[in-house]
């Protein structure tokens, strides 16, 4: 064992109930090719809801689809400029596959060099 208490429920995930309709709302948006954001301030519970809805996500038929959840901690990146955020959303899209890695833009074109490195990519993440 590694010395942790499974039962602790400070832990994410470990204390998640509720919000049953809302998660059905969301599953049947996913199918439909929809995507979501999670707002919320600080110890609202947000990392809880998200724990529940990867598993919610694994159990169900999201046919055409296939759930691959990502989960981006902005805190954890330190000095956020807009090159470092599209870099870390391009890793966490061609996670587990066979793509060109992340090479750096012409400043102030961010956006647009991210979404020609999702297009280059598109065959592989198909």
């Amino acid at each position: 064992m590694n010395g942790l208490n499974p039962y602790n429920c400070a832990l994410p995930g470990h204390a998640f109930v509720g919000h049953e309709r809302m998660r059905r709302q969301l599953l049947r948006g996913f199918r439909n090719g929809n995507s979501y954001a999670i707002l919320g301030g600080r110890r609202a519970g947000k990392t809880s809801l998200l724990v529940q809805i990867e598993r919610d996500a694994q159990r169900a038929d999201l046919a055409p689809f296939r759930a691959l959840p990502r989960f981006l901690d902005i805190q954890e990146l330190g000095e956020l400029t807009p090159s470092l955020l599209f870099e870390q959303f391009y890793n966490l899209a061609i996670r587990d596959v066979e793509a060109e890695p992340w090479t750096p833009g012409e400043p102030g074109r961010e956006y647009q060099h991210f979404l020609g490195r999702l297009d280059a990519a598109k065959p592989a993440l198909n």
